[in-house]
């Protein structure tokens, strides 16, 4: 990972970490802080998503340089078929 990805999944992280202390902050059952708890949860999910996605996404882009697109695409119906089966 390039330094200013890192720096800023970092950033991110930390941002999440804030999150985080909101909620908890939230689980106090101040009725002033319930609007802050929720709106954190909703930015957090969010903030976590996008984390992963960056991420996978770098894995996903040097699967398919080093294996092919075609490799790339049997390993994720690899991995995901199983759990339609499951479910």
């Amino acid at each position: 990972m390039e330094s200013t990805e890192t720096d800023m999944i970092r950033t991110l992280n930390g941002l999440r970490f804030i999150l985080v202390l909101m909620v908890i902050a939230c689980h106090l059952n101040s009725p002033y802080l319930s609007f802050f708890g929720e709106s954190a949860v909703v930015c957090f999910f969010m903030l976590s998503g996008f984390v992963l996605s960056c991420r996978q996404y770098r894995v996903d882009s040097e699967e398919i340089q080093s294996n092919g697109r075609w490799s790339h695409v049997w390993n994720l119906l690899a991995k995901s078929y199983p759990i339609h089966i499951l479910v």
